[in-house]
């Protein structure tokens, strides 16, 4: 799955709406969603990371071994290089908001 899909199945979850709904919304509402997202995290993602904290405080109050919060972050997906990273945002933006404006924000961000 690349990330374009990651973030409209995400979208749907956060929307509480079908894959296909998501699918059928208007480019420029996608858009504007994407440019939200990419600020405020989505719902699912700030509930891992507040459990993470949880277990990260219970482990080293209730443990002679210190851990790190890394620790307890879920590992979802292998990690990449910044480069793969960089292409396929850069793919991502040319989808949703075409190339000449996703080479603008890419060259201006």
């Amino acid at each position: 799955m690349n990330s374009l899909e990651e973030f409209h199945c995400k979208l749907a979850i956060e929307l509480h709406m079908s894959l296909v709904e998501v699918l059928n919304l208007p480019a420029w509402e996608l858009k504007r969603w994407h440019e939200y997202f990419s600020t405020h995290p989505f719902t699912n993602d700030v509930f891992e990371y507040q459990l993470a904290q949880i277990s990260y405080i219970l482990y080293n109050s209730n443990s002679s071994e210190r851990a790190e919060l890394q620790d307890f972050i879920p590992k979802l997906a292998p990690q990449r290089d910044s480069q793969e990273v960089l292409r396929e945002k850069l793919e991502v933006l040319r989808t949703i908001f075409g190339k000449e404006e996703a080479e603008y924000y890419v060259n201006n961000s």
